[in-house]
């Protein structure tokens, strides 16, 4: 079943908001998705609509519109790794007591 995010927002009457809902479901057995996350964390994915959906999400009634929340199929995404850059070096502190003293 999806899952629907928000924040709470609070604004007076005249005050216009702009805001947005991710809707999620799980991936944990999803080919691609299930690889997301820590181990032991719940896998999520978002809620993708085919373009031929979208009329079809927008007429149903909301407990109807559940029924296109779906894993999104594996071949039609694109994935390619992304490796975190590596963290700035941190002098050791005998390092910066010279760079300190040097000054």
């Amino acid at each position: 079943m999806g899952r629907i995010t928000s924040d709470q927002i609070v604004a007076s009457a005249d005050q216009e908001i702009i805001s947005y809902t991710l809707l999620t479901v799980n991936a944990d057995a999803h080919p691609l998705m299930s690889r997301m996350h820590r181990p032991g964390q719940e896998k999520r994915m978002l809620a993708l609509l085919d373009p031929a959906e979208y009329d079809e999400w927008l007429e149903r009634p909301p407990n109807g519109a559940f029924e296109l929340l779906r894993e999104y199929p594996p071949e039609l995404l694109l994935d390619e790794p992304s490796p975190k850059p590596p963290a700035p070096r941190r002098a050791a502190p005998d390092e910066a007591d010279e760079v300190m003293s040097e000054a």
